[in-house]
């Protein structure tokens, strides 16, 4: 006995005998105005629900037009293939480019676009018949870029048409075809990369939109079929409730989120410090070895020597170079700084873009922040290949003069900030840098009165309990990865070195020639060891010339540019001795400090803390006693 007779038998012994009409969708109206309108209303919730899968897109990559997207397929087939290590899952699209635990907003809004987008192909399925779902399902996995989703929703709407479920109250129809949705969220969070860091009660914040969508979707189609069951099934039962669903979310967005927001966290998400996407560290090195190659053939004159060859030959020309430890001169260097010169134009031309749009967001210290990290970022000229990778480092500790305008915008629009107090201190070593003592100590002292007695970052809004405290944004600066507590530390290291070697009575027409060549050596050039030399010899070793008092910082940072660990050490020791000698250096708290690093780093552990000891009775003062604390504090953390 088949499912469908036995469910009829069920019905007559239970005294329900009645059939399920014939018909019970919108096609059971023949006249020529009915199919009309139902071709009509049909088109219209059709182009509303397109309109929905592209605002799902938008949402997701920023791009309003899924077809001109550039990387349109292989963003499909990220999202369609779960063999993949970075799969792009459903819970990854409340991570990512607006984080919902920073923008809690956003866990309503997901929820009510899910809603609408496994809600309405069902209940086009159940009055206008399955094959026309289809459309509505290819939306999602093409336009909202949803596949699997699309692929559940397909058969939720078979099932919702299949004749063993075709109940008198086709509420339960409804109910029973939303189930494999059920499924789907379940499976659909798996394997998604960042989740690991969340702690477990943001973990549940984000199953949320879950819950929001399975509500909605119950009850926007027990609407929808109450209104049809009123109607009689006439057309349009479905299409002012779409237009509605449609207007909801984007209305939420808009006033509750913003627009700025998306693009600013693609922009953070393209550029940021914990960017994927630009400026890693990490490269192919095949792929860039085939580039070179190609852009050396492009260079050469004809006739052109083979594609094979020129590979070959800057694949061993990298070997060599690498084995010579001097990856930078390679001809692979070249395409790389090509690269990193094309993502860093790109990075300023992206935040200027948005400045232009958004010049009264809350977001503009964070982008300017952004903006001047993209100007100081610098790339190592030297890289280690190891295997088929290039390992890259970059730097942004020596700021590049172009970016004073970018830090002096910053201090005047938020100096209150974590982006201000980066650019409070990036500031004033440009002042440094063009002998503007005075200049530098005042944004030395600002930065340190600001932000010298916060213990931690503020990340919590401004409500202390209830709905709205739930649903407020959250600082957008604290997901930067600033470290506010070593900026202030770096700022008393420089104002203690400032106030040291400051000489009052010589200002404003001194302009302190040693000290602005000393800030204008880049530590991480190859030749800051040969630099160093030429400004010592260029240092007056009389005590009354005040181009000799930078004279014992200049030896220190000498000594450690030493790569030898026991060499260093010698020369940390005989610095130390002769500076503790002479009360006019003011560089004796560093160099006890970089001694005992050093006696740390060789496993010295007790000279190591007998050193940082000292600092600390005798520099009490001192920034480098506070370094000496920590240090300690670590070492107090011992095994077993």
């Amino acid at each position: 006995m088949g499912l469908g007779r036995a469910w009829r038998v069920i019905q007559r012994a239970s005294g329900r005998a009645e059939e399920p009409p014939a018909s019970t969708d919108v096609w059971r109206w023949t006249g020529r105005k009915y199919r009309v309108r139902a071709v009509l209303f049909l088109l219209t919730d059709a182009l509303l629900f397109a309109g929905l899968g592209c605002f799902t897109f938008w949402l997701r990559t920023g791009h309003g037009l899924p077809f001109l997207f550039r990387q349109y397929w292989d963003y499909l087939w990220q999202s369609f293939d779960p063999t993949l290590d970075r799969q792009i899952t459903l819970l990854e699209f409340l991570l990512q480019p607006i984080p919902a635990q920073q923008v809690p907003w956003m866990l309503v809004i997901h929820g009510l676009v899910l809603a609408s987008l496994t809600a309405i192909p069902i209940l086009v399925s159940m009055l206008y018949r399955f094959p026309f779902a289809l459309i509505f399902t290819a939306i999602i996995g093409f336009f909202a870029m949803l596949p699997w989703l699309a692929i559940t929703v397909t058969f939720c709407c078979y099932l919702a048409r299949w004749r063993y479920l075709q109940f008198s109250f086709r509420y339960a129809t409804a109910l029973i075809s939303l189930l494999p949705v059920v499924v789907y969220y379940l499976m659909a969070t798996r394997n998604t990369p960042g989740i690991e860091h969340l702690t477990p009660l943001e973990l549940f914040k984000l199953y949320l939109p879950v819950v929001i969508a399975l509500i909605a979707a119950c009850v926007v189609m027990a609407i929808v079929l109450i209104i049809a069951r009123v109607v009689n099934h006439r057309p349009g039962a479905i299409a002012p409730l779409m237009a509605i669903l449609f207007a909801t979310p984007v209305i939420l967005f808009e006033t509750k989120v913003g627009r700025d927001e998306l693009s600013y966290r693609l922009l953070e998400r393209g550029f940021g410090p914990s960017s994927r996407e630009h400026f890693l560290g990490h490269a192919d090195a095949e792929e860039t070895i085939a580039r070179t190659a190609e852009a050396t053939r492009g260079a050469s004159p004809a006739p052109a020597p083979p594609i094979e060859s020129l590979v070959q030959i800057v694949r061993d020309d990298l070997k060599l170079q690498a084995a010579l430890g001097q990856t930078g001169r390679s001809r692979v260097a070249k395409t790389l700084a090509t690269d990193w010169y094309a993502q860093r134009d790109l990075a300023l031309s992206e935040c200027q873009r948005f400045l232009l749009h958004f010049p009264y967001s809350e977001y503009v210290p964070s982008v300017l922040y952004l903006q001047g990290r993209a100007t100081d970022l610098r790339l190592n000229p030297d890289f280690t290949y190891l295997q088929d990778s290039l390992i890259l480092t970059y730097n942004e500790d020596f700021p590049n003069a172009a970016s004073a305008d970018v830090w002096r915008k910053l201090v005047e629009r938020a100096a209150d900030s974590e982006p201000g107090c980066v650019a409070m201190y990036r500031l004033a070593v440009l002042e440094t840098r063009r002998g503007h003592v005075q200049d530098a100590l005042d944004l030395l002292g600002k930065l340190v009165a600001v932000f010298g007695k916060r213990k931690t970052t503020d990340t919590a809004p401004t409500e202390t309990s209830g709905w709205r405290n739930f649903l407020a944004k959250r600082p957008p600066a604290n997901t930067l990865g600033i470290d506010v507590t070593a900026t202030v530390q770096d700022a008393r290291k420089l104002e203690d070195l400032l106030n040291r070697n400051r000489v009052k009575e010589l200002e404003p027409t001194y302009d302190y020639p040693i000290l602005r060549r000393l800030f204008s050596i880049d530590p991480h050039h190859p030749e800051y060891a040969r630099n160093l030399r030429d400004l010592l010899a260029a240092t007056s070793t009389d005590p009354q010339d005040p181009t000799g008092l930078l004279r014992d910082n200049i030896e220190l940072l000498l000594a450690l540019t030493n790569r030898s660990r026991s060499r260093r050490i010698e020369e940390l020791r005989d610095l130390v001795d002769r500076f503790a000698k002479d009360k006019r250096c003011d560089a004796l708290p560093r160099a006890r400090f970089e001694l005992a690093a050093a006696y740390q780093s060789d496993n010295l552990l007790d000279e190591a803390r007998a050193m940082y000891q000292t600092i600390q009775t005798e520099h009490p003062d001192s920034p480098w006693a506070t370094e000496a604390n920590w240090r300690m504090a670590v070492m107090g953390q011992r095994t077993e």
